[in-house]
């Protein structure tokens, strides 16, 4: 499914001054359901199981912790966020904040929890056909016994069903190769970044400290 990608953002988004690499969101552990390309992601930490998470407005689920700490404790990452690093959740709080990524723009927000559900729920409803009414679904008609055609919808899905299988040993190695290999890519894609005068102050700074 294709999410809207004219949707224009709030005019109180401001942009990060960050880099955002090509590969940020695989890095972030960002796996779109099947054939959905969202135009807005969106990314925090939640306490429930102490991980990154990822949403779209239709997937979400945990994403890769390791890329998430490594993206934005990152020298040209981190003090763009400031305060709100610690807005974004941690193994204590639950996040008030999220990182939204635009990945036609490849720009990215720190916005309030709220408002970045707000943007992922539409660029489905104004990118997609609107979902079929109740009506449609379990094709109720008067006079037509309801049971009935619920009962032919569970037989619907009964046939469709798929049953999940636990990946092979060889798809477990292919999977962690492939992770590895995208969080070298991001770590090797920061550290050619060039970092912002302010940063170079910082860490000249540090670096006069007595030992």
């Amino acid at each position: 499914m294709q999410a809207n990608y004219c949707l224009p953002l709030p005019e109180d988004f401001q942009p990060l001054p960050v880099p955002v690499p090509p590969m940020l969101e695989a890095a972030l552990g960002y796996t779109p359901f099947r054939g959905d390309e969202a135009c807005f992601v969106t990314f925090y930490w939640s306490p429930f199981g102490d991980e990154a998470c990822f949403d779209d407005g239709r997937t979400s689920g945990t994403g890769d912790w390791q890329g998430f700490l490594a993206y934005i404790d990152h020298i040209s990452v981190g003090p763009a966020l400031g305060a709100g690093r610690y807005q974004l959740g941690s193994s204590e709080e639950v996040n008030t904040h999220r990182l939204l990524l635009d990945r036609r723009e490849r720009k990215l927000y720190l916005v309030e929890d709220r408002a970045g559900c707000l943007v992922l729920f539409k660029q489905w409803q104004t990118g997609c056909e609107p979902e079929p009414a109740a009506s449609e679904l379990f094709e109720l008609h008067p006079g037509q016994p309801e049971i009935a055609n619920l009962g032919g919808l569970l037989g619907t899905i009964l046939d469709q069903w798929e049953e999940m299988k636990p990946p092979s040993h060889s798809e477990i190695e292919a999977f962690t190769r492939k992770r590895e290999s995208i969080l070298s890519e991001l770590f090797l894609w920061l550290d050619s970044y060039p970092a912002t005068p302010l940063v170079i102050k910082d860490r000249q700074h540090s670096d006069n400290r007595p030992g």
